[in-house]
């Protein structure tokens, strides 16, 4: 017999995924006042192994910094509860943090060192755009604006690679905002394909 009053499984998926923000932006706050471990969690993609470049990612140069990507991060987790996807927001985000990892070890040569997480933020939103944009069940002018929403942060992160915009002193990796980006892309479509194939592979055994 089902419990009228168990919790749905929705709820328990928004639920944990809001436990795990609110541990993220804690673990962001932190390392912005602890210069000690923000120095010692940069990642250096020629040398270091790829799991620091996630922990690097939850560090920032200053402050100023922390707080942009933290203002980020709440939009966007604003608009992912908004439209009811507040479940994909912290998976979404892992997967663009490790394709930012893998891209910057793959360049040749590779930067010397990166931290922060505006890169795993624009695979957070391309992602979020591409759900809302292929979902039957969007308006037809939201899907349009998602669609140009997406487009214009992969325009922006690609256009970013000609600039030499710079962040305090330091300059921006807009290779990351890329690779965040495109791993962001991926991980969305594999989402939405899986319970396509997976549906396709039953009715071929039945």
């Amino acid at each position: 017999m089902l419990n009228a009053n168990a919790p749905r499984p929705g709820l328990i998926a928004s639920t944990l995924s809001l436990a795990g923000l609110i541990i993220l932006s804690l673990t962001i706050v932190f390392a912005a006042h602890d210069q000690a471990w923000r120095a010692a969690h940069y990642f250096h993609p020629a040398k270091d192994p790829l799991w620091t470049g996630l922990l690097a990612q939850l560090v920032h140069l200053n402050t100023a910094h922390a707080a942009l990507n933290l203002a980020g991060l709440f939009t966007l987790s604003l608009a992912a509860w908004f439209l009811n996807r507040l479940p994909w927001v912290v998976p979404t985000l892992l997967a663009s943090g490790v394709a930012v990892c893998v891209g910057l070890q793959l360049e040749s040569p590779p930067i010397a060192w990166y931290v922060g997480l505006s890169g795993a933020l624009y695979g957070g939103w391309a992602a979020l755009c591409l759900e809302i944009g292929t979902n039957r069940q969007t308006r037809p002018a939201l899907k349009s604006l998602a669609g140009l929403a997406c487009l214009g942060i992969g325009c922006k992160a690609a256009i970013g690679l000609s600039t030499s915009e710079v962040l305090g002193s330091m300059p921006v990796a807009h290779q990351a905002h890329l690779y965040g980006y495109a791993g962001g892309l991926v991980f969305a479509a594999c989402l939405l394909i899986g319970p396509y194939c997976a549906c396709r592979l039953r009715t071929r055994a039945a």
